[in-house]
């Protein structure tokens, strides 16, 4: 196993019932007990030291073990690869039993409560370190037996290391692995609760909905994944009409004297001429792309992790040095940027039949920094003397970091980017969004005052009376402000403490969506910005948003 020597902060966190029965398949254990005994109660940091030493056992001799974690990290329960040791100790591991009956037969099951009485918490994660090195969960080679496990020194600022039951090395913080191991440690996106079954965990809930990760799967089986390292015309504000579903480049066409009801057109199928039309079902909105400001790196790059808390991803205030020539684009971003992905959250809230408290549909994302803006490297070098070589030097400086365009579909891991259908027979014209970037604390709630409004252009399809029925004809373009209604809203924001509020954004269905066209450029999209998140929403077919 080799080491990877950079200067970067290693921190890989993002991140008893007993029972006498074992499977047949597992020998119990019949060794003597670990050489270090068990007091009736460990602290966190023993109990941590002495599960990695009896995990890394098992997983050295048991393939069907190193699956299981792998397939279990790989569901991203929490938004990040994580096993829960509290969720999954009691599933099957291939014909061996379950998990905890698995490393039953490496430590006597007393002593093994008493490691789980200990760590409430416990957590086995599986580090995905792509920004610096190809090591990821999903090329985790499971055939390897030689897979460490890590877990914090209790005494020194290191990561101790263990083999099939051995302490191996140690590896100190300025130093990253090239190879795949498992990092044992407290899982600190989810708590203790008195509830029963939340969300499926028995005893368990998530800290905050942003950690929930059935709400956020990908819908997007497949797609291409984009490398848009500097900037491009796709990266401002033209876009190829390949990247537009061709219903909205057919509304702009068709409403070109007034933009305006663009969405008229795609979700009714009205036309100057055509003021009638029931809502197409195949259409939905999507989070179609959106930029984050670069001035807002000093807010965004502000927590230092202690304890089970991670750093945001930030520039490092140093300066590389290499003889004989440039550090690679992407071996300087891996030394002077931190270990870390960004984490987004993005709530949507709609006005449904004049209820006045709005409850939010919620997204996130994890961003990695070169996906979320351009990196600028400054790069000089200082001329061969007689006495000196040639020296070249490298340095990222957050005021040289430009704007771009993040698409959720063309993140390394795709993402659910599509929002509930806006229906306006029952929904208010106005989407309120607000966005965050997610920093472990406190949780709380705050609220914002909002007006939304609905609209009565629609007719029964049995009367044909106008009135308020989502499966009714829309009569007449757009809508009439005199009949319309306007309801006193409020918006409740779940965050914490710690992250960093970016601002709500307000879209209306009567904002244009395309608002020019250039023969050789593509198509100018209309964007909602409030000066430091600019977003844009777009309609999407079924058909054309699987195909993409």
């Amino acid at each position: 196993m080799k080491k990877l020597n950079v200067m970067l902060t290693l921190l890989l966190a993002t991140a008893c019932a007993c029972t006498d029965n074992l499977s047949e398949d597992v020998a119990p254990y019949n060794e003597q007990p670990l050489s270090r005994s068990m007091n009736a109660t460990l602290t966190t940091e023993e109990a941590q030291q002495q599960f990695a030493e009896i995990l890394s056992k098992a997983v050295y001799d048991h393939v069907e073990l190193r699956n299981f974690l792998k397939a279990q990290a790989l569901k991203q329960f929490d938004n990040d690869y994580d096993v829960f040791y509290p969720l999954v100790k009691d599933e099957q591991v291939g014909d061996l039993g379950t998990f905890r009956e698995v490393l039953l037969g490496y430590i006597p099951e007393a002593d093994l409560c008493t490691i789980e009485a200990a760590l409430p918490l416990l957590n086995i994660y599986v580090p995905n370190l792509s920004l610096f090195v190809d090591v990821t969960p999903e090329n985790w080679d499971t055939t390897d037996q030689d897979v460490p496990v890590a877990v914090k020194n209790q005494d020194e600022p290191n990561t101790l290391m263990y083999l099939n039951g051995e302490f191996v090395d140690k590896m100190a913080g300025d130093e990253i692995p090239d190879f795949h191991f498992l990092y044992i440690k407290n899982n600190e996106r989810v708590r203790k609760t008195r509830s029963r079954n939340i969300n499926g965990m028995n005893g368990y809930e998530f800290i905050s909905e942003v950690f929930d990760g059935t709400r956020s799967k990908p819908q997007v089986t497949s797609c291409a994944v984009q490398s848009r390292a500097t900037s491009s015309a796709y990266d401002i504000d033209w876009v190829p009409a390949s990247k537009i579903d061709p219903v909205v480049i057919t509304a702009w066409k068709t409403m070109k004297n007034n933009p305006s009801l663009q969405r008229d057109n795609i979700y009714y199928g009205m036309t100057p001429t055509k003021t009638e039309g029931t809502l197409n079902r195949t259409i939905d909105e999507y989070i179609y792309r959106f930029q984050i400001d670069p001035a807002a790196y000093y807010s965004i790059a502000d927590q230092k992790g202690t304890g089970d808390k991670k750093d945001d991803p930030m520039i490092k205030d140093e300066t590389l040095e290499k003889k004989g020539g440039y550090y690679s684009d992407e071996e300087t971003i891996s030394r002077l940027w931190t270990e870390g992905n960004f984490e987004f959250c993005i709530q949507v809230f709609t006005g449904t039949n004049n209820i006045k408290e709005l409850t939010p549909s919620e997204y996130v994302f994890n961003i990695k920094p070169q996906e979320l803006f351009n990196i600028v490297i400054t790069k000089w070098r200082k001329h061969r003397t007689w006495f000196r070589k040639a020296k070249y030097y490298c340095k990222i400086e957050p005021d040289k970091l430009e704007r771009k365009w993040v698409y959720p579909r063309e993140l390394k891991y795709a993402h659910d980017n599509r929002l509930p259908k806006w229906d306006i027979s029952t929904q208010s014209l106005e989407r309120f969004v607000t966005i965050f970037e997610f920093d472990e604390d406190e949780t709380y709630e705050m609220t914002q005052s909002k007006v939304t409004t609905y609209t009565h252009n629609f007719k029964t399809s049995v009367e044909g009376n106008v009135g308020n029925n989502k499966w009714g004809a829309k009569v007449g373009l757009g809508y009439d402000s005199t009949t319309s209604t306007q309801v006193g809203s409020t918006i409740k924001i779940s965050t914490t403490k710690g992250s960093d509020q970016l601002g709500t954004l307000t879209f209306y269905f009567y904002d244009s969506i395309i608002i020019e066209e250039n023969s050789s450029k593509g198509y100018r999209l209309k964007n909602v910005s409030n000066g430091t998140v600019t977003m844009t929403l777009m309609p999407m077919t079924e058909t054309f948003s699987r195909g993409n």
